[in-house]
């Protein structure tokens, strides 16, 4: 996917697998203002451009020329360079040779692992003075924090713990197929480590987050990675999302605050099998919120 001098987008819930490129194997972002991408998985993508003068590199993603990247809660897996940054690199040279200085990139409750080449996950390129000049760390205008990768220096709250994904490389030992799962075991040390995101109510399935996935105070965190944990939602074929309300009714009408009203449940159960909420009747307090397909949530009222 190559994103040119364009501004505000965003790529939400995504699957980028297979892909190869001289850079940049699944995504090239030049020249880009505000990309944004959030709950999506890069695996098997490769970067196989060798020209140091270009930077060639980004396994899964290829920052150039001053573009400005977010990414946030996503999963990075088995991507490859031939050069800089194995999932991920940022070119702060200008295609004309000089410094962009107005590059940046942040990065937050985001999985960097395995990568199939050596090298860092993450790479940040200065070809200015011709020959390449290679920073991991933090620096005014690279931000990485609440993430797991190999190589990285500085930032807030990130490691280089095995994340524990189920079966990364499927039933058939293959990385870059279709059974590969990248859901969390239930002892992953990425479980409820994340850093609260309030504008992000679900994960790249549509299941909710944050879920307590661990049982430790103090309660509901976001969890690393596109995939949050939770025992009570689903797998892979068949993972239905479990959502908390089905076929709403507020007093027959379309109304959503500001008035009294009841609420009906449709003919489908809305928890899973053995989830306990079903078992402890009593009376709860209900977060009531606008939620889109991508998961993204404006909060309105509490009752």
């Amino acid at each position: 996917m190559y994103v040119y001098n364009a501004d505000r987008v965003q790529l939400l819930n995504n699957i980028f697998t297979g892909n190869t490129a001289d850079s940049g194997g699944a995504i090239f972002n030049l020249y880009g203002d505000n990309l944004l991408i959030a709950n999506s998985l890069f695996y098997s993508n490769s970067a196989i451009g060798t020209s140091t003068t270009r930077a060639h590199g980004g396994g899964a993603i290829q920052v150039g020329g001053g573009a400005n990247l977010q990414i946030i809660i996503s999963t990075f897996y088995n991507n490859s360079a031939s050069l800089f940054g194995q999932n991920l690199s940022v070119n702060t040279t200008d295609w004309s040779g000089a410094a962009a200085s107005d590059a940046s990139l942040a990065v937050t409750n985001t999985i960097f692992w395995k990568t199939t080449s050596g090298g860092s996950d993450f790479d940040v390129v200065d070809t200015v003075s011709g020959s390449p000049v290679i920073t991991n760390r933090d620096t005014d205008r690279i931000k990485v924090s609440h993430s797991t990768l190999i190589g990285w220096s500085g930032g807030t709250e990130n490691n280089s713990l095995d994340p524990m994904f189920r079966d990364p490389d499927g039933a058939d030992n293959v990385p870059g197929t279709s059974d590969d799962d990248f859901r969390l075991q239930p002892a992953s040390p990425m479980i409820d480590s994340g850093l609260t995101l309030s504008e992000l109510f679900s994960d790249i399935r549509g299941s909710v987050r944050p879920v307590d996935g661990n049982n430790n105070e103090p309660g509901a965190q976001f969890d690393r990675g596109a995939y949050e944990f939770n025992e009570y939602y689903g797998g892979l074929a068949g993972d239905e999302v479990a959502k908390s309300l089905s076929n709403l009714v507020v007093n027959g009408a379309e109304q959503v605050v500001g008035f009294e009203y009841v609420i009906q449940w449709g003919d489908k159960d809305p928890f899973p099998a053995g989830d306990p909420r079903i078992a402890q009747a009593g009376e709860y307090t209900v977060n009531l919120a606008l939620v889109s397909d991508t998961g993204l949530r404006i909060e309105l009222d509490t009752f």
